[in-house]
């Protein structure tokens, strides 16, 4: 029996497509030179909130899913999956892995000292820390637990995605906008309608809310200071009607790591930037992001280089 936590079935397509993805993982057997094995009498158990109850049965393996072990999205992630580890520890038969995962950023120094605390635990195990990005990786270092950690591209690089309507077609969307509400930086905000005010028309762009409970405030403001509404498109819980929807564009930037995937996996040009100094460093996880060798990604150092890409993607399509 293999039980699986992470942030999945809240509402967030990224977390749901990794969920989503490390399940085909399993079916394809790709985990068993791990000593991860699914077979026909295995069982997946989702813990979300259900730690004691599954556990209960003690599991062979547990495996966490995505970016847990950090604090931009929420103070307390850190601090709630440290515990889980620790109680996933004592209680699963085998092993505990976290594949997909990303380490940081930390805006406290007490969420880095979670992980280091928790990780003393696990200190002799062999590798455990599947990591989707080298900036978790040098973090995973300087912690001195660089033993702990492996590079390999998260699962959703490995998923099918369906055919999105409309591509190809002269009435594909223009360009995709792709959201991070736990980005509240002022200075983004305004430098993201600077971009939103290139499109030759009022349609031009739609906006994607991955996670709409985090998103929905910035779609808003930004609406609010551009003047004009905009076609929006919400993560509803139907992740290959979000995929469709995304990948039907012409180009995406995204501010989120897995429309970055969804978009690069299309062969859609891409691009991600580095927020002003206030925010700087907040998506490395995107700009270090490991990749299958066929796919790319455009990384922009600032808001004037992503203005410049924009443009240039948008004069194709006037």
């Amino acid at each position: 029996m293999i039980a699986i936590a992470g942030y999945f079935g809240r509402g967030n397509f990224g977390d749901d497509w990794l969920y989503q993805a490390f399940l085909h993982e399993l079916r394809l057997d790709l985990w068993n030179t791990e000593g991860l094995i699914f077979g026909p009498e295995s069982a997946v158990i989702p813990c979300w909130r259900a730690w004691v109850s599954p556990f209960r049965e003690k599991p062979d393996q547990t495996v966490f899913l995505g970016g847990l072990f950090q604090d931009l999205t929420s103070r307390r992630s850190p601090f709630y999956y440290a515990a889980a580890a620790a109680w996933a520890k004592k209680r699963t038969k085998d092993r505990v892995i976290f594949s997909g995962a990303g380490l940081g950023p930390w805006r406290s120094g007490i969420s880095r000292e979670a992980l280091i605390w928790i990780m003393r635990d696990f200190a002799q195990d062999q590798t455990i820390f599947y990591l989707r990005d080298r900036y978790s990786s040098a973090l995973l270092d300087e912690l001195g637990l660089g033993h702990l950690g492996a590079l390999r591209p998260d699962p959703s690089w490995g998923v099918p995605i369906p055919q999105a309507i409309g591509a190809g077609t002269a009435d594909r969307p223009g360009f995709g906008l792709a959201l991070n509400g736990s980005l509240k930086s002022d200075e983004l905000i305004e430098d993201l309608v600077r971009l939103l005010r290139v499109g030759p028309r009022q349609e031009f762009f739609t906006l994607f809310l991955s996670h709409p409970a985090k998103d929905q405030w910035q779609a808003l403001e930004i609406m609010r200071r551009l003047g004009r509404p905009l076609k929006t498109v919400l993560y509803l819980g139907d992740i290959d009607r979000f995929l469709n929807s995304l990948t039907a564009c012409n180009a995406i930037m995204s501010l989120r790591l897995h429309p970055v995937i969804a978009a690069a996996k299309r062969g859609i040009p891409v691009a991600s930037f580095e927020p002003r100094p206030s925010g700087r460093g907040v998506l490395n996880k995107i700009r270090t992001l490991i990749m299958p060798d066929s796919y790319g990604i455009n990384w922009l150092s600032g808001w004037s280089e992503a203005l410049d890409w924009v443009h240039a993607e948008a004069t194709l399509y006037l």
